[in-house]
């Protein structure tokens, strides 16, 4: 382990089957919960909101 994680850690080899059920279903929960906080925000605000980010010098992702 390195740094408390193990080595292949954001590696191509850092795959679902390194995980114990508990990481899994743990990581499985977070995920879940960010989608339903993103189903909680309404459309009207997502679409104003829409391309504001690059204007306070953020990084747009598609370029």
């Amino acid at each position: 382990m390195l740094i408390g994680k193990p080595i292949w850690y954001h590696t191509v080899y850092d795959t679902p089957d390194k995980m114990t059920p508990e990481q899994l279903e743990r990581s499985l929960k977070a995920h879940i919960h960010i989608i339903d906080r993103i189903h909680e925000i309404p459309a009207r605000e997502i679409r104003e909101a829409d391309g504001k980010l690059r204007h306070k010098g953020v990084r747009n992702p598609e370029a």
